[in-house]
């Protein structure tokens, strides 16, 4: 449970004696409560029970949206699968209808990292993950990270804001940068973590300089190492480069 002002929200798991998962809103002495919560977590997956999310972030916080004076229920759920798919969901208040409007955020096969943070001058409150498109594409799921993303609470819904955040993107790259050094000449490689600060790269402008490392790297063996998947340093550099194109990098 969490409560921020007037407003207060407590979830309730499943018993032995079954009922599901249950959010009751407390607002200005008025309760909100939403049984169909599951639902929303597994859709029509028969074999699937929604859960309190537990990797970080608390399962349910109470936080003020950007430019509203009105705090958002948030409610962190994960389906069980190993790493897919956790979800958000988003409890935003509705004066005009005097009840709550919930959206649904799918984190894929990332999630916020913990709970939220506070950023920039104002101090307001964002999620900060990675870019979950990326699992699997350049190697193992563990091999394959993705590069930072940064949401922020606008009424509701998560609204992608990484570009604002310049530093923590250059920190982020260096990160990368600094594993694949360690780790390129592993029987595996780490093209996946080369993609990752590649991708970091271009949301700082600076996609020529990181190609450059890419092409170096790939010049000296260490970029498609035997196992990874690529036949060839060629092919992954235009499937990394098509990728990042796909995706708006």
């Amino acid at each position: 449970s969490d409560s921020y002002g007037a407003v207060s929200a407590q979830l309730t798991e499943r018993t032995s004696t079954g009922g599901g998962l249950t959010l009751v809103i407390s607002r200005q002495g008025v309760d909100f409560t939403d049984t169909g919560i599951s639902e929303a977590v597994c859709g029509q997956n028969q074999g699937c029970e929604g859960a309190a999310d537990a990797y970080g972030s608390p399962a349910v916080a109470v936080r003020r949206a950007s430019g509203s004076t009105e705090p958002d229920v948030l409610v962190h759920l994960t389906n069980g699968g190993n790493i897919c798919c956790r979800v958000t969901l988003i409890y935003h208040y509705d004066s005009t209808r005097s009840a709550y409007e919930r959206s649904v955020h799918f984190w894929s096969d990332a999630a916020d990292s913990g709970p939220p943070r506070a950023l920039g001058a104002q101090q307001q409150v964002f999620f900060v993950s990675d870019d979950g498109r990326f699992r699997y594409r350049f190697g193992c799921g563990a091999c394959t990270p993705g590069s930072i993303q940064i949401w922020q609470d606008r009424d509701g819904i998560l609204v992608d804001v990484t570009r604002r955040f310049p530093n923590l993107i250059e920190h982020d790259a260096g990160t990368w940068r600094r594993l694949f050094l360690r780790q390129r000449a592993a029987e595996y490689g780490a093209d996946g973590v080369l993609a990752a600060y590649v991708a970091d790269a271009e949301l700082l402008g600076r996609g020529s300089a990181a190609w450059r490392v890419v092409h170096v790297q790939g010049q000296a063996g260490y970029v498609t190492r035997a196992g990874s998947g690529f036949s060839s340093a060629a092919q992954f550099y235009s499937q990394l480069s098509g990728f990042l194109r796909k995706l708006g990098y």
